[in-house]
Order: C-alpha cells, then sequence, then structure tokens
C-alpha cells in the first residue's frame, strides 16, 4: 500500500480524473497508467493477473514476471477463445496494467511490451447484443434476492436499484454525502468522479433508517468485498433460477425503469437518454444503448 507521505511527497494523483490533467499539464503522458482508482477494478485485474500468472507457471515454467513474453500472451489467449469478447477485453486490461505497473518499478523497460493488441490476439469487438444477452431482472427477481442474501448484501442490492450505482460507488459512500433537504445524494465512482443523483422519497426514508446513530464520517453500507458482494447476488440468483447475473445488471435497470417512467410522462427519447445517462454518470448519451435495449428507447 502506498503512503500517505509519499503520495503527498510525489504529487500523486488520488484519481483517474486528476491524473489525466496533471498529465496534459506537464506533458507526460502515460506518467500514471499503473495506477488503480476503484476497488473493484483492482480485485477484478488482480484475480484475472493470477489467473494468467499461473497459466505461463504451469505452461512456460515462468517465475518471474518480467520474463513474460508476447508468445506466451498469445497461447494465454488462444486457450480462452471459447469466452466472451467482453471477458477477453477485461482479461487484456488487466494484463496492460501489470505491464504498466512492471514498467513504473523498473522492473520492464518502457520500450517493451508483451501485451499485443486486440487485434493480434483475435479479440473479437465487444458487441451490443452480447449485453443484450446478458438480459436485466424484473422487479419481482429483484425483490426475491433481497429476500435470499443476507442483510447486509441486501442494503447493498436496495442502495443500487435505488441510486443506479456502481459497486465502488455504494461501498465508499459516507452520510455526510446526503442532503435530506434537498432529496440529494453524491456519488463517488469510477475514476474518482462524484456526481449528484435524486432519491425518492421512499428511498429516502429507508436511508434516513439506515444511517441512523452514524457520524458524518461513518460509511452508510456495511463494510465488504464487491467480490463477497457479487459471489452472495449470483449464489441467491442461481438458487432462484434466474438468469440475468451480476449486480452491474442491476444498474442497467434501473435505467431501463427510470426510462420508461419518463417516456411515460412525455419525455421525447433525446432528453429521457440525456436524463438516463446523467442519472448513470456519462457524458454521451451513445452509453445508454449499452443499458437500455433499443426497442424500449
Amino acid at each position: 500500500m502506498m503512503s500517505r507521505d509519499r503520495i503527498t511527497a510525489e504529487k500523486i494523483p488520488t484519481k483517474k480524473y486528476n491524473a489525466q490533467i496533471q498529465e496534459r499539464e506537464t506533458g507526460n503522458e502515460g506518467k500514471w497508467n499503473h495506477l488503480i482508482y476503484a476497488y473493484g477494478t483492482y480485485d477484478s485485474y488482480r484475480d484475472r493477473a493470477i489467473v494468467f500468472s499461473k497459466y505461463i507457471k504451469k505452461e512456460y515454467g515462468v517465475k518471474k514476471l518480467n520474463e513474460i513474453t508476447p508468445k506466451m500472451v498469445k497461447s494465454y489467449f488462444k486457450d480462452r477463445s471459447d469466452l466472451s469478447a467482453w471477458t477477453l477485453h477485461l482479461d487484456r486490461a488487466a494484463l496492460v496494467k501489470l505491464e504498466n505497473c512492471l514498467k513504473n518499478r523498473n522492473w520492464l523497460s518502457n520500450k517493451s511490451s508483451f501485451v499485443p493488441t486486440s487485434e493480434e490476439l483475435n479479440i473479437p469487438d465487444r458487441k451490443l447484443e452480447d449485453r443484450k444477452k446478458a438480459g436485466l431482472y424484473t422487479d419481482l427477481e429483484l425483490d426475491s434476492i433481497e429476500k435470499k442474501v443476507s442483510p447486509a448484501v441486501r442494503k447493498y442490492v436496495k442502495f443500487v436499484r435505488g441510486t443506479g450505482a456502481r459497486i465502488e460507488g455504494a461501498s465508499v459512500i459516507e452520510v455526510k454525502d446526503v442532503d435530506f433537504e434537498g432529496n440529494d445524494l453524491i456519488l463517488t465512482e469510477k475514476g474518482g468522479r462524484t456526481r449528484t443523483v435524486p432519491v425518492s422519497e421512499d428511498f429516502k426514508e429507508w436511508l434516513q433508517g439506515l444511517i441512523e446513530g452514524k457520524g458524518l464520517n461513518d460509511k452508510i453500507l456495511p463494510v465488504m468485498s464487491d467480490r463477497n458482494v457479487q459471489e452472495q447476488i449470483n449464489k441467491a440468483r442461481k438458487e432462484l433460477g434466474i438468469k440475468t447475473s451480476g449486480i452491474h445488471r442491476m444498474r442497467a435497470t434501473v435505467a431501463r425503469n427510470m426510462n420508461n417512467e419518463l417516456r411515460k410522462r412525455g419525455y421525447s427519447v433525446k432528453d429521457a437518454k440525456q436524463a438516463v445517462s446523467t442519472h448513470l454518470g456519462h457524458n454521451r448519451l451513445s452509453v445508454v444503448k449499452y443499458y437500455v435495449p433499443k426497442d424500449l428507447l
């Protein structure tokens, strides 16, 4: 873990957005490429890097990370070619991050690279259809999952349903981030960005009960790893026979429900898309198509 003194002394940015600004101002593009700003991303990249490391140790006898070659990476991806494009792109992203970390520690030359391009690895483009196949939850399915998981995870499910938050945003939110007078909630999410989301009266009442007796700097939700939350949800939905998987699809379900409600209230297609995009913390309208199927827009 990097010390706070070092972060301050070396002016290391604590948010991705700040890192990008600093790089542009100093002309040091890619200087902070080795950093990770979200616990969920860290967990995912670490797990994928471990799987890859075990593979090359078994297949090639590799004992040091600076011994990795493009040939090994190509062989690894060839063995995983039956997986989805989304999974393979995430696998490659994890290895790119690993490579950047090695370069930052001078264990690998800045001119070297063991991670081939997506084209060289024959990774297909990620398609909208892949997201659609993942499906969306119904409200009844989410109600059933809430009853099946532990009380702690149930709070995460309710929070995501009420805000459309990502797991990493839900896990760090503190009491001081809630403005009950304005019915607003401040979320810090992907890349360290913050966004303000409106909350309903029902959700507001639930939140008030959740934070009762806590201090301003206390976390609202129980401290749990993203992986633990995901595992419990997936276990519950499998036992219930629910095909849709993952807590991120709950976020997509929130987007679908919000879009439908806005359209019923007379919003145009474009205005509804803009509202949904803003609510999810995105800057582009086009990203909404990955959450709300075209036939619902």
